[in-house]
């Protein structure tokens, strides 16, 4: 799922909303985001939150379906007739809805119309709604350009702070304890100086993707620069820590092995653990998972590069 918004994102929303139901000459323009597997999270031009909320029946059929829904009219139709919206004020009647993707292709939700009269929607009325879903979908991957890193795929540092701050928070309201495991990837300058950025780039990618096939569902992944690599995730002890970086052990023994005399990827970690009361932050975390990882850094072997 796509991270939103901030105040700047829901503007952008918020105006594509009034510029459909303004296209389609319809009183209500409306997207919804999908929120734990639906449409929860609303962007909505004439229509309070409310009312918006009871409109996600309708948003519910486009998603499963992942095609445009047009309901001609709601009080006729058995699977809206009942909706309290259609019953009662204000008497919904028409819909018209398009599924949005997010730039990897999943559905993020839906843009939709509404009318409180029947309607038999033209072929150019459903193309200009179409256009506006293309619109809403532009900026999905305006966003995710840039919260993420372009050679690795994983989060960069502004997407992490976006995206973990929220995380943080629901974690600390439910008492869970959370930790930061800080990678930085060793003798990597040496290797860009020797055989030149494509093999660093190459041993950046491979890490990455080492990464996201450690990490939980719910792991939040990002490169903070460089060779600086964060998880953030709901291991509670060091046992369960150790299980995560030994199985990234494991598969950067199994890379190492398959490159056979290709430079070797190797990397060292610190971590810092948040305990439910503890009040440290962000910043303070990251700062004592770094520390960590230089002490372990300097207390291992440097690895040599292979001659030319």
């Amino acid at each position: 799922m796509l991270d939103l918004p901030d105040n700047r994102e829901e503007k952008r929303f918020d105006r594509l909303t009034r510029v459909a139901r303004r296209c389609l000459s319809a009183p209500v323009g409306l997207i919804s985001l999908i929120e734990k597997d639906r449409p929860a999270l609303m962007f909505c031009s004439g229509l309070n939150e409310k009312d918006a909320s009871q409109v996600v029946s309708f948003c519910n059929c486009v998603v499963h379906s992942e095609e445009m829904l047009v309901v001609e009219d709601a009080s006729a139709d058995e699977r809206f007739n009942a909706n309290l919206l259609v019953t009662g004020v204000p008497f919904i009647r028409f819909y018209a809805g398009c599924p949005l993707r997010l730039p990897g292709g999943d559905i993020a939700g839906t843009l939709c119309v509404v009318d409180t009269r029947p309607r038999i929607p033209d072929g150019e009325e459903l193309t200009l709604l179409k256009d506006i879903a293309a619109l809403v979908e532009e900026e999905f991957y305006i966003i995710s350009l840039a919260l993420t890193d372009a050679l690795t795929g994983v989060l960069n540092r502004r997407g992490f702070y976006k995206k973990c701050e929220p995380w943080i928070t629901l974690r600390k309201k439910r008492n869970q304890t959370f930790c930061i495991i800080l990678f930085d990837l060793d003798n990597l300058k040496p290797v860009n100086d020797k055989y030149g950025h494509v093999a660093g780039d190459q041993l950046l990618q491979q890490f990455a993707g080492i990464l996201r096939r450690s990490a939980g569902q719910g792991d939040i992944l990002a490169r903070l620069g460089g060779d600086e690599f964060v998880v953030l995730t709901d291991c509670s002890d060091m046992r369960e820590i150790i299980l995560f970086t030994e199985k990234m052990s494991n598969l950067t023994s199994v890379y190492n092995q398959n490159n056979g005399s290709s430079l070797p990827l190797s990397y060292s970690w610190g971590v810092s653990i948040n305990t439910p009361g503890d009040t440290v932050p962000l910043s303070d975390m990251l700062i004592q998972s770094d520390r960590n990882m230089y002490d372990n850094k300097r207390a291992k072997k440097s690895v040599s590069l292979p001659e030319t």
